[in-house]
């Protein structure tokens, strides 16, 4: 993380996040080629608190199983008017973001992972984070 403390490399990231968003608000694309991570590990090691941190926030998806049954892919957004965080959730039926309360895309996301039961899922959940 400490590369990105560089001015050049953030304003880099910034720019691409933006030019990102239009490709995706004009043509509705998700998979949009951008920087990605890949989390994996053993349960409680640490991969949630990782995410908080580039998130600059706590939160915590809320499973009644333990472990994901499906990806999630959370994408952060460097918005410079934003006050305050503001969560959506991809419809995947829709393909448009819903903007909706922190507390109920957590429930959101935990549901999507609940209802495969013991089963497992390659289609993904798609989160957005916007803050300053």
């Amino acid at each position: 993380m400490a590369g990105l403390s560089n001015p050049s490399k953030t304003e880099l990231l910034d720019v691409l996040a933006e030019v990102k968003t239009r490709v995706q608000d004009k043509l509705g694309i998700v998979d949009f080629p951008m920087p990605q991570f890949v989390l994996l590990g053993s349960q409680s090691v640490g991969k949630s608190r990782l995410v908080e941190s580039f998130a600059g926030e706590q939160f915590n998806f809320i499973s009644g199983t333990l472990g994901s049954r499906r990806p999630t892919v959370l994408e952060f957004r460097n918005v410079a008017t934003c006050a305050g965080s503001k969560w959506s959730v991809l419809d995947q039926q829709t393909n448009q973001w819903q903007q909706l309360p922190t507390q109920q895309v957590m429930e959101i996301v935990g549901e999507a992972h609940n209802k495969l039961g013991h089963s497992v899922s390659s289609e993904a959940i798609h989160v957005r984070v916007e803050s300053n």
